[in-house]
């Protein structure tokens, strides 16, 4: 469930170079939109600890002085507005909360283009991808789901009824079946129009195929990334089985890639545009591990003069005067790697309507490796897509894209590109140990890469991803730390280290002969919290002209074991703030295993609440229960008690029934007492006679508190005075 209230939208780059051609003989023009001021305000993503009760996410966001406007539950995520001018002592000071895993801006995405060519009549995109080798020797069977993330779609042209499905807006109440811009719709248009119903065009995916419009841009273009990862999520849970994403930025979100990793996790099938600024630049979500990022081509299998090209592309496709469904019940032209996405995306939807088996890795690998060369790896990845050669294919390995700096290299390359007699990708890489409880601290993996038939004669080159989902980034020290702790080659190997790759160099003299190794320790590390198996994904290459990282046939992989609850902890009283005597408060409890991460109890385990540290009295509610599968549960209602106020309090919960945890205690907290002495704040100076003069007094309790509740008048007299002479 994602919630919401008035996010501040931002600009997207919806990737085409844009003009439109409409079949009803209209042309439609579009003025440009006037410069905006820079907001007033700013929004951050805040990453916050596993586990951690809304209530008291949102208490720490207030408290370091930012808004909550919303949150994403299954990303810990919390959409928070602060004052532009204060964005960055605000950030810093989360950034010092022990609640505060990760905290960065929106990055601002801009729409780009400029006109394309008049209007073609004809589909030529589809023949060239061998489209007209399938329709009508395929049948598809299965309803596929193909979660555009977009403007929306119009839900009423002819040539789409019928192939629209459920959808939603995180932007409006629209659910998405509304489109005042057109992208979405033309998008839509290629994916899956309706095809042999006498309108029209035909889609890709020619049948049982629908789309479910996620709007996340607004009639401007205008969005977010929480808007963005808020659709991601929403399209996973909700039977996407492929996600469209038709815009890009050259700036890198970790916020995004956790919701990227989400979907891919309930196997889905991700496509997004590479962009098109005729640049190498790794563009996101293009450049995202698990994303097929996608170029264009033109009619003769060259790289369309502005597609994007390099380590963000995984594959390519037609984008250059594609023909697509319009607003108003007409039709489009428009050229842009947002066209060649799409037509990915049509063809992974199309073979999960034919057998929905496929797990997404085995879609991806069979789209790439049955792929027509066309241009350079640089610029196409593993060619240009080929979808009568992918629905034919039987492979059934599996592979994942892995995305660019900083969290991968590129490829892996397994089309028409890759190389067969260098040994790119060739020597294994083993992981000890290979068990880990989740969220554990201070875990020590060493990784041994092994040298195989293949040797690496000269500047060889291997690494290592990080998964996602909580890992301690790679570092040159502390949590993470990773350093080499061995090697037998012949010459001296060398590391780079980013926070989720690292890459070895064998350096001069390489690793001739078989059986020689590097081993690379991995120190204190923060284990991730994704049940299951977690690959460290690995590749390799010679060096030399023409050679490529490519995956390893194995990568190794760590599984990570749901955490076993021991104790019980106090992680919030009252929302960090001080309590008031006699007055009530919430509690918030949650069962933790013995290295301090939240772990599930598996049966109702019930507590009671006391005093740990106190002269006072505890009262009000003081049981609870955490339910089974769960690892927290607040308690309302709690009270404290001593009127003279109090420093250094502290709570104890106790297990009183289910599983059998340990006591725990709360952190220190301040009791407010009832006004018993005044204080001057801001004591009066020297001052001529009969000047007026200022005094600040606050009513405070037997301890110095400040008891904000009295409002007791206060009358100032002169008690002592000196006259001087002269």
């Amino acid at each position: 469930m994602v919630s919401w209230t008035g996010l501040s939208r931002r600009a997207l780059s919806i990737l085409t170079l844009m003009t439109l051609v409409v079949v009803t003989g209209m042309m439609f023009a579009r003025s440009s939109a006037p410069l905006q001021q820079k907001p007033a305000t700013k929004t951050l993503l805040v990453k916050m600890a596993k586990g951690l009760p809304l209530e008291q996410a949102q208490a720490v966001v207030s408290q370091s002085g930012g808004t909550p406007k919303g949150s994403i539950p299954k990303l810990d995520l919390q959409v928070v507005e602060v004052p532009a001018y204060a964005a960055d002592a605000i950030a810093k000071s989360l950034k010092g909360d022990a609640a505060v895993l990760r905290v960065e801006e929106s990055l601002t995405r801009k729409w780009q283009g400029v006109p394309s060519d008049p209007y073609y009549a004809n589909q030529w995109a589809l023949p060239k991808v061998a489209w007209d080798q399938v329709y009508g020797n395929v049948s598809p069977q299965f309803l596929t789901n193909v979660a555009i993330l977009d403007t929306g779609v119009d839900a009423s042209h002819p040539d789409l009824i019928g192939s629209i499905g459920p959808g939603t807006s995180i932007i409006d109440d629209s659910n998405g079946v509304t489109d005042t811009n057109g992208h979405g719709t033309w998008l839509a248009g290629i994916v899956a129009a309706r095809t042999n119903n006498l309108l029209g065009v035909a889609g890709v995916a020619f049948d049982h195929v629908q789309i479910m419009p996620v709007k996340v841009l607004d009639a401007d273009g205008l969005g977010q990334d929480s808007d963005i990862i808020a659709g991601v999520v929403w399209a996973a849970d909700n039977g996407a089985s492929v996600i469209l994403m038709a815009f890009s930025n050259p700036g890198f979100s970790q916020s995004l890639q956790d919701a990227i990793d989400y979907a891919w996790n309930k196997d889905v099938v991700l496509v997004a545009a590479a962009g098109n600024d005729g640049s190498n630049t790794p563009t996101f979500p293009a450049g995202d591990k698990g994303v097929m990022g996608i170029s264009a081509t033109d009619q003769n299998d060259n790289l369309a003069a502005t597609s994007n090209y390099g380590s963000s592309v995984f594959l390519a496709a037609p984008g250059v005067n594609i023909l697509g469904t319009y607003t108003d019940q007409s039709y489009v032209t428009w050229s842009g790697t947002s066209a060649s996405a799409a037509m990915v995306a049509g063809s992974a939807a199309l073979m999960r309507a034919v057998d929905p088996t496929l797990a997404n890795g085995v879609v991806v690998n069979r789209i790439a490796r049955t792929a027509d060369p066309a241009g350079t790896q640089d610029q196409t990845g593993n060619g240009r897509v080929n979808i009568a050669r992918a629905l034919s294919d039987t492979s059934t390995d599996a592979i994942q894209p892995a995305g660019a700096t900083p969290v991968g290299n590129g490829g892996p390359f397994v089309g028409p590109y890759k190389t067969a007699t260098t040994g790119d990708g060739s020597g294994t890489l083993t992981v000890s140990p290979t068990t880990v409880i989740e969220g554990s601290t201070g875990n020590n993996f060493q990784f041994t890469f092994t040298m195989g038939s293949t040797t690496f004669p000269n500047s060889g080159t291997i690494t290592i991803a990080l998964p996602s989902g909580g890992w301690s980034s790679f570092s040159s020290s502390g949590a993470g730390a990773v350093s080499i702790a061995s090697e037998t080659c012949g010459g001296s190997p060398s590391l780079s280290i980013a926070a989720s790759l690292i890459t070895i160099t064998t350096g001069g003299g390489g690793c001739n002969n078989t059986g020689q190794n590097i081993k690379v320790n991995y120190s204190n590390a923060t284990a991730g919290t994704t049940i299951g198996a977690n690959t460290f994904q690995a590749q390799s290459k010679v060096g030399g002209s023409g050679s490529n990282l490519v995956n390893l046939a194995t990568s190794p992989t760590v599984t990570v074991s749901s955490a076993t609850p021991s104790k019980l902890a106090i992680t919030s009283v009252n929302g960090g703030a001080s309590v008031t005597s006699g007055t009530a408060f919430n509690v918030v409890i949650q069962s933790q295993s013995s290295s301090s991460v939240a772990a599930n109890v598996t049966a109702d385990t019930s507590f009671t609440l006391g005093v740990g540290a106190g002269a006072g009295t505890a009262g009000g509610t003081l049981v609870g229960t955490i339910l089974a599968g769960t690892n927290s549960v607040t308690v309302s209602g709690v009270t404290y008690t001593n009127s003279a106020g109090e420093n250094g309090v502290t709570l104890a919960a106790t297990q009183t029934s289910g599983d059998p945890l340990t006591a725990g205690t709360s952190a220190a907290f301040a009791v407010i007492g009832q006004a018993s002495k005044l204080s001057f704040s801001t004591s009066p100076g020297n001052t001529a006679a009969g000047a007026s003069f200022g005094a600040g007094v606050t009513v405070q309790d037997s301890v110095g508190h400040t008891v904000t509740s009295d409002t007791s008048a206060v009358t100032l007299s002169i008690t002592g005075w000196r006259a001087d002479s002269g």
